[in-house]
């Protein structure tokens, strides 16, 4: 009998060893599923942010070393206009994951917004030069330059994505209002017309692969403004 309940208290410490222990063992398959279910609430059309930052969280939580977590919440909290929180979260991934270029790229427009445009243009210069056939980083280049008052580097920003995107509506239009606010109409109307053009082939699938994260449902009415504020920039450049 003293065996046997010798073999039943082994038993039952075995069992709460491995209840306790085996959430570690199987961690990294617990954090990626979390994950996989953040992604699927931020980044299609099932959008649902406090959902999405739940999971994230829960993931971050499960794995701390595991690459995406943080990354997600900065841009979560930056769509939320939460620029400080937002900081923290890619500070932090980009601590743990230093290679990780997108990285840049999220702390670029987080800086950005929060009008801290020296930081925001070292960002994205450090993303451009990992990712040199990205048009949107040159274009973000362009606009923290622009919205420095530098619309010569602004110009110069636009070009370099333009010799690798030639027909970017978003590029071409940046390349047109910085000629435009540094007085040179005329070419700047060559590419605001071209911007124009391009604009409006575009869709609003096209919208939202370009703006990952943004509520998918938006993209028709953002798109609608985006060719808006494209014409009445090529209007403004064809005034006297």
């Amino acid at each position: 009998m003293r065996l046997l309940w010798v073999n039943k208290k082994i038993a039952l410490l075995f069992l709460f060893a491995l209840v306790i222990l085996l959430p570690f063992f199987f961690r990294p398959a617990i954090a990626a599923g979390f994950f996989s279910l953040g992604e699927h609430y931020f980044e299609g059309y099932n959008y649902n942010l406090t959902l999405a930052e739940f999971f994230y969280r829960a993931a971050h939580v499960a794995d701390s070393d595991l690459l995406g977590p943080q990354y997600q919440l900065a841009r979560i909290e930056f769509l939320r206009g939460n620029f400080e929180a937002a900081q923290d979260y890619i500070n932090g991934e980009l601590r743990d994951h230093p290679d990780y270029a997108r990285s840049y790229y999220v702390r670029g427009l987080i800086h950005g917004y929060a009008k801290r445009f020296d930081a925001a243009a070292r960002d994205f210069q450090k993303f451009v030069e990992k990712n040199p056939q990205s048009w949107a980083g040159h274009n973000d280049l362009a606009w923290i330059y622009f919205e420095a008052g530098d619309y010569a580097n602004a110009f110069a920003a636009a070009r370099r994505g333009l010799a690798v995107n030639p027909h970017n509506p978003w590029l071409l239009n940046s390349a047109g209002i910085a000629l435009l606010n540094a007085g040179d109409r005329i070419q700047a109307r060559s590419y605001l017309v071209e911007a124009v053009v391009e604009a409006e082939h575009l869709t609003p699938e096209d919208w939202r692969r370009a703006y990952p994260g943004n509520d998918p449902r938006a993209a028709q009415g953002a798109l609608r403004e985006m060719v808006a504020q494209i014409r009445n920039n090529f209007l403004k450049a064809m005034a006297e």
